[in-house]
């Protein structure tokens, strides 16, 4: 008798040992294995939702890179120049940014602090 799995939101019935018929529930079954699994190459993997990874791991990454036109070539954080990175403040009513786009120069000619800017 077979057994019903649910993946990614469709129930396959993968067959017992000696039942009959079987051949095209375990095609339709691997194929959505391979098509609606993050692959080990890389590529494109579209997400239905935002991934909660519990509370017992994180995410580990070499680099997180933007989806902007001209990220960061280098860096841990690869961003393009008219983005920013933000958290949310205690009161709830407002984000504040690290740094923004314009980045505003000193006398220098580098780019200020986030405590310099007016």
């Amino acid at each position: 008798m077979s057994t019903n799995i649910n993946f990614n939101g469709q129930v396959y019935a993968v067959p017992a040992l000696g039942d009959d018929g079987w051949g095209t529930a375990v095609s339709n079954y691997l194929i959505a294995i391979a098509t609606g699994t993050f692959q080990r190459t890389g590529g494109s993997f579209t997400l239905s939702g935002e991934p909660d990874f519990g509370n017992a791991f994180g995410l580990k990454a070499l680099y997180l890179k933007s989806k902007a036109a001209n990220p960061s070539g280098t860096g841990a954080l690869r961003l393009g120049n008219t983005e920013a990175v933000s958290w949310r403040n205690a009161a709830n009513n407002a984000d504040l940014a690290a740094c923004e786009y314009p980045f505003r120069s000193n006398s220098s000619g580098k780019c200020c602090k986030c405590s310099d800017r007016s």
